[in-house]
């Protein structure tokens, strides 16, 4: 179980998570055929809570915009 603090949308963060998630579960000598990310927690982004040390995201909010435009 990976969790992030602060909560997020960001796909690059969220794809970085399990990433690490994927490499603490990865046991050598096993032949795994399959992966799936159960999200748990859920929030509405503007009742996610805030913390008091959270980094400034605009950039990475523009990014994520223009990302989700795109698709």
């Amino acid at each position: 179980m990976v969790t992030l603090h602060p909560m997020t949308n960001d796909s690059i963060e969220l794809i970085a998570a399990a990433r690490r998630g994927a490499e603490e579960a990865w046991r050598d000598g096993y032949a795994y055929t399959k992966a799936g990310i159960m999200p748990d927690d859920l929030l509405p982004e503007d009742e996610r809570p805030s913390t008091l040390f959270e980094a400034d995201t605009t950039k990475r909010d523009r990014l994520m915009g223009t990302i989700d435009a795109i698709n």
